[in-house]
């Protein structure tokens, strides 16, 4: 008997251990040719300095908010965001300086810190820093759409997707067990000047854990050229 119950408890570890490995998303392809050229249409796909201003519409908790949004990117992996509501007011403000942890700077309504720097400075590093990794795999989704994915913990999956035709940006996709917990979708793509590279105007992000939907328009978007 107790060596029957040691067998099964054996097996269900080993069962259980085989459902914790995750899946990785899409069908590999191999085109190192392709792969590259991705990344570098991810790398073109802002300025490496730029300042931007955003009218953003926030739905949380059952509730929508206006906000404008002042925001200023700089190398390396520097940002300063300033959000004011739909009244000029300042809601908040964060800063990031060369990769360091953001911080906040003002917080006059007093909102959760955890929500800035797990929310509002997670989507700017998410929209403007993250780039896939060198071992990032190239793969082919069910939809048709190509992408490059990593797996940045265990379980969690990192999906960068491109349209296959013109290599444009998609979305990036955070998804654990085969399920989206994190996306943002990118539309509307514009030139900043004629000749010039096209940017998205409109980016749309939903996150499922901190229950949220962000729809970001982009107003003014304006390279930065010398010291930012």
């Amino acid at each position: 008997m107790i060596r029957a119950f040691l067998t099964f408890m054996l097996l269900a570890q080993i069962a259980a251990g085989c459902c914790s490995v995750s899946k990785q998303p899409g069908r590999p392809i191999e085109d190192p040719f392709l792969s590259q050229g991705l990344r570098q249409k991810l790398e073109r796909l802002y300025p490496r300095s730029f300042q931007a201003s955003h009218r953003c519409i926030l739905e949380a908790s059952g509730r929508q908010f206006v906000l404008e949004g002042y925001l200023r990117v700089y190398e390396p992996q520097s940002f300063k965001l300033l959000a004011k509501g739909d009244m000029g007011g300042t809601v908040f403000e964060l800063q990031q300086v060369k990769g360091e942890n953001p911080v906040v700077v003002k917080n006059p309504v007093s909102l959760r810190p955890s929500w800035l720097l797990e929310g509002a400075a997670r989507d700017i590093s998410v929209l403007y820093f993250r780039s896939p990794q060198p071992q990032a795999r190239l793969v082919r989704f069910q939809t048709g759409d190509i992408g490059l994915v990593q797996e940045v913990k265990s379980g969690i999956w990192e999906e960068f997707r491109f349209e296959p035709k013109t290599g444009r940006m998609l979305a990036y996709i955070l998804t654990q067990g085969e399920e989206p917990f994190y996306r943002a979708d990118f539309g509307y793509f514009e030139a900043l000047s004629p000749g010039g590279p096209e940017v998205p105007r409109t980016i749309t992000i939903v996150d499922h854990r901190m229950h949220y939907r962000l729809t970001v328009r982009g107003v003014e978007i304006a390279e930065i050229t010398g010291n930012p």
